[in-house]
């Protein structure tokens, strides 16, 4: 192989690499930002508007609570489950009173 071939060859194949760095590394930050922290704010706003209004969202540190402010009814209260673990991939936690939704941040 001729030196201005391996040359050239060798010159391809750093190109290639800092290509793929770059891209790397553009994967990287938009991976960062796509991992926002859930927030109240998020929450509710992710949620229909006349199930935000039937609770109350506490922060809890690394959970948000979510406490029905009255009975909700079968419907409603089903409504709400399947959309707090669909989309929050939230849980119930059944404790009498103080029964509550919890979503992990």
């Amino acid at each position: 192989m001729s030196d201005n071939l391996t040359l050239t060859v060798l010159e391809s194949i750093v190109e290639a690499f800092e290509t793929l760095t770059g891209r790397l590394k553009e994967i990287r930050d938009a991976l960062k930002q796509s991992k926002t922290t859930l927030t109240i704010e998020r929450i509710s706003s992710l949620m229909p508007e006349d199930l935000v209004k039937t609770v109350t969202f506490l922060d809890e540190g690394d959970i948000i609570k979510i406490k029905p402010k009255q009975y909700l009814g079968a419907e409603t209260f089903a409504r709400l489950a399947a959309n707090l673990k669909d989309n929050f991939d939230g849980e119930y936690v059944s404790q009498g009173r103080d029964s509550h939704f919890k979503i992990k941040k």
